[in-house]
């Protein structure tokens, strides 16, 4: 059984996108208006009628400063209910507008409408972890309160969350503290409701976003539009959509901590679908990327375009010889000097060419290659292989006293 908390359990929701955009847009006069308006028809009134909830329930009330006519509506409807009067004030509209624009804002505005009664589950694991992590203030305290976390390490290496690709959004000195504060977690989830080691987890998550936890004192309930209002507000354009979808989960468990409702609105439903986005890409990573299936032809043109490369630059799979082996070109010239800024040469990733299995699988991601595109991504290639052999030296020199900091 559940226990209604979603650090415990996910989020765990039915999508009932018309229901909730009709509450929500309730708020406002002039849908009132609208409605009062359609109150004249006998059969929208007697419909309506037929979607009363049981008598004793608390009625509507319509917005300070309504001043519309009509008779208004002195009921509270089930969500069959609003539903019905979504589908009569909006659906309509909606449709032609998403017809005659092709607008992708839109479109994103209206997806909670499309999937009404689709359940959707979020494990948020990933965003506790990731929110935690990128906030030095819970890193700090975490490293004071478990200097030794050979215990929840243990809960890590029996998790599910081996296998997921969360590591691959962290820096190399960030993973220890992550699998610990996984193990953590994982323990939080083991023990009994609000047990030790979820206080001690509060006590990091607060260090951290106690400005949160003080924003939601004296609250009794917390709308989706409030909390992703909140954090928006304090971080700049440079922070990731990650970030903030992350902040935005760490304070809905610290409301619920608080005993604080928190209300599924529509803009919640809206980032449910970013949530679900991002728990994919913590799971299995970004994907082999856009290109399709390796087709006969695309092998074909592959094979063809490789050749013109090679004798181009001599070379499909040494970023050194793409260098040091075609005189000073224009993009040769600039790559050495950007990494001159960072007293990096390109002579230091010798021997460390693809292989002809790597070649391949970058050939494979997509079907369409220019020279361009390809000498990129070899650079890229070239620097993603140095960075990922680096971190695998890091932490294999970490594994026995992975509390060591190197900063």
């Amino acid at each position: 059984m559940g226990t209604g908390k979603i650090l415990y359990d996910g989020i765990r929701e039915v999508i009932n996108g018309k229901a909730v955009f009709m509450r929500q847009s309730m708020q406002h006069g002039q849908v009132y208006g609208q409605i009062a308006e359609r109150l004249k028809e006998e059969e929208f009134r007697r419909k309506l009628e037929s979607y009363r909830k049981d008598e004793g329930e608390a009625e509507w009330k319509k917005p300070a400063g309504y001043t519309e006519g009509g008779d208004g509506i002195t009921c509270v409807l089930t969500e069959e209910g609003l539903e019905y009067l979504f589908d009569e004030l909006f659906s309509g509209k909606i449709l032609r507008r998403l017809k005659e624009a092709d607008d992708p804002a839109y479109r994103m505005y209206a997806l909670p409408m499309f999937l009404n009664g689709v359940e959707k589950e979020v494990d948020i694991t990933c965003f506790v972890i990731y929110g935690l992590i990128c906030n030095q203030r819970c890193r700090q305290m975490l490293w004071a309160e478990l200097p030794e976390g050979d215990d929840y390490y243990k809960y890590y290496e029996q998790s599910r969350y081996r296998s997921w690709a969360m590591e691959e959004c962290l820096k190399a000195e960030e993973i220890w503290d992550a699998r610990l504060l996984t193990g953590l977690l994982e323990k939080v989830r083991q023990e009994e409701e609000n047990g030790p080691a979820y206080r001690l987890l509060m006590k990091i998550m607060d260090a951290g976003y106690g400005e949160l936890r003080q924003w939601l004192s004296g609250k009794t309930m917390v709308t989706g539009t409030e909390i992703k209002t909140q954090v928006f507000a304090t971080h700049s354009g440079e922070y990731s959509m990650l970030y903030c979808i992350s902040e935005i989960v760490l304070a809905m468990v610290i409301a619920q901590d608080s005993g604080v409702e928190v209300c599924f609105d529509y803009e919640m439903l809206l980032l449910l679908h970013f949530m679900e986005r991002g728990e994919t890409e913590m799971r299995e990573g970004n994907g082999r990327g856009p290109g399709g299936g390796s087709t006969e032809k695309a092998e074909d043109g592959n094979r063809k375009f490789i050749k013109k490369f090679r004798k181009k630059y001599g070379t499909v799979s040494s970023l050194e010889a793409l260098v040091f082996r075609n005189g000073t070109k224009r993009m040769d010239s600039l790559l050495s000097g950007v990494m001159a800024q960072y007293h990096i040469s390109p002579r230091m990733f010798c021997g460390l060419e693809l292989t002809e299995e790597e070649v391949e699988a970058l050939l494979g991601l997509n079907d369409n290659w220019t020279v361009k595109s390809y000498w990129s991504m070899l650079v890229i290639a070239h620097l993603c292989k140095y960075i990922e052999a680096l971190k695998e030296r890091y932490l294999a020199h970490t594994a026995e006293n992975f509390r060591q900091r190197p900063f």
